[in-house]
């Protein structure tokens, strides 16, 4: 298969769910994306058969998650902070038609004593498929405000977030705790 069918290939690649969770610690909010689609062609299993392929495509993945990032403008404690995409992976669930692709992501913070707000901005839109996301705050943590599309519950120092497909997407998220 040459490099204009796989491009034809790679079209038919579907995302049905993501997962993300976030992980907050007195220097780092350390998060991983995992991605699933739905692959009825196997571009991904062609991808991982060829070695040279497969080092393009994870890099591709990760300067494109890098430039969303970019685009987006994240702050913590009201100082800008910068993601950085630190590892790619493609994995499968089940078969060869069910792959994920998986992002590690962190940047630095500083988290103080008393009242810590997240917040990202980015461009509106809608949610082109479920998914869930998953906050863990320092022991102790207790938050005070969500301001986030989808619907979230509170379960102690967590913050479990549920997003459907369809959702308008505000492009504001803003997350305020007290430790």
């Amino acid at each position: 298969m040459d490099r204009e069918d796989l491009l034809i290939v790679s079209r038919m690649v579907r995302p049905v769910y993501a997962y993300s969770f976030f992980f907050v610690t007195h220097r780092l909010l350390d998060y991983t994306i995992i991605f699933e689609y739905e692959d009825p062609l196997e571009y991904y299993r062609k991808v991982i058969e060829d070695p040279d392929l497969y080092e393009e495509e994870l890099e591709k993945l990760r300067i494109n998650m890098q430039n969303i990032l970019d685009d987006e403008v994240t702050r913590f404690n009201d100082k800008e902070i910068h993601p950085k995409v630190v590892f790619v992976d493609i994995g499968f669930r089940e078969d060869f038609e069910r792959p994920y692709i998986v992002f590690r992501i962190s940047a630095d913070i500083e988290l103080r004593k008393g009242r810590n707000v997240y917040e990202n901005i980015y461009e509106a839109t809608y949610a082109e498929y479920d998914y869930s996301s998953y906050w863990y705050l320092p022991k102790g943590s207790r938050i005070i405000e969500v301001i986030i599309d989808g619907t979230w519950e509170i379960e102690g120092e967590n913050l479990i977030i549920y997003v459907r497909k369809n959702t308008r997407i505000r492009g504001y998220e803003k997350i305020t705790f007290i430790i």
